[in-house]
């Protein structure tokens, strides 16, 4: 999605909502129930980001060892699965298409980005690296070209 979309926390809490919905359905929770969590949750006092994060973590770590597998295991092929260049173009099509139901940010597909510096730049194709600065636009798509061809990425 690029750095945009990983750096926006929203964003974020946004996506980790989504997969533990999509987890209790896995599992046949009713959607009436999650509902009524969701209700509860809002009706108490906010809490702190640190210790409600490592709540996450603590209980996706237990629901992987009540289902016998291995958190680990899973995370790394999730992470194969999603590197792929077509799971990608369908990752960024679901996600704009949320984006149009109001419940993500819309990922536009333009390949570079302008920096808060002035200077242009691109992702490498697992968006985890960034390439530049550059000085402009056209410079940035021409070295992101050349990257691609490097990479056997095609243009």
């Amino acid at each position: 999605m690029g750095y945009e979309c990983f750096n926006n926390k929203h964003e974020r809490v946004l996506r980790a909502t989504e997969e533990i919905v999509e987890a209790a359905q896995c599992l046949e929770i009713p959607e009436e129930q999650v509902h009524l969590l969701i209700k509860r949750v809002y009706s108490r006092p906010v809490g702190e980001i640190e210790q409600e994060i490592g709540g996450v973590g603590v209980t996706v770590l237990a629901l992987c060892e009540s289902l016998g597998v291995s958190f680990q295991e899973l995370t790394e092929r999730e992470v194969t699965r999603i590197e792929s260049p077509e799971i990608m173009a369908k990752v960024r099509a679901k996600h704009n298409a949320k984006a149009a139901d109001g419940v993500a940010t819309f990922v536009p597909a333009e390949p570079v980005h302008l920096d808060e510096d002035g200077s242009w730049y691109f992702w490498n194709e697992t968006w985890s690296d960034k390439h530049g600065p550059y000085d402009s636009k056209e410079t940035a798509i021409t070295e992101m070209h050349k990257y691609s061809r490097e990479m056997g990425l095609g243009q």
